[in-house]
């Protein structure tokens, strides 16, 4: 009788014990989850998503609809407004050295500004010299979307 009782504790013990670390590693699992979309929210940047990171994904977007556009012999999209945050925006790294960075980012914006000013037959040359312009500011500070902004790159129509 007393093994059988000592037996029905232990097994209570073991059973309370399991379900508290089956809810104690759920509780864990949705704090890296919460953590995991706080610094991470979109699965893109390891880093997290700084301002400066999510102005450049929608820049990217934006120059994407361009390059179709330019493909296509469309209308180009209006000038994207807010691509003057480039100058402000926070980034990822807070070290980042602001006198290296910000003549990248005005020549950017000045060739933004060219693309639009431009005729139609000059404008895959111009957006071309911005997406340059992007790659090579790129190879200074982020490398990690070159690949993404080479491929924006349109061939001269003659």
């Amino acid at each position: 009788m007393k093994h059988k009782k000592l037996l029905s504790g232990i097994i209570g013990l073991f059973i309370v014990a399991a379900m508290s670390f089956c809810s104690q590693k759920k509780d864990n699992a949705s704090t890296t989850e919460n953590k995991q979309s706080y610094s991470n929210p979109d699965g893109i940047n390891p880093n997290g998503s700084s301002e400066l990171a999510i102005l450049m994904r929608g820049l990217t977007q934006k120059a994407e609809e361009t390059h179709q556009a330019l493909k296509n012999k469309s209308d180009i999209p209006p000038l994207w407004a807010d691509s003057k945050q480039i100058l402000t925006a926070k980034p990822t790294d807070s070290n980042l050295n602001k006198t290296l960075f910000d003549p990248f980012a005005k020549h950017y914006l000045n060739t933004l500004q060219n693309l639009y000013d431009s005729p139609e037959n000059e404008r895959i040359t111009n957006f071309n010299i911005m997406v340059n312009g992007c790659i090579t500011c790129h190879e200074n500070f982020c490398h990690g979307p070159i690949k993404r902004i080479r491929k924006l790159l349109l061939a001269e129509i003659e």
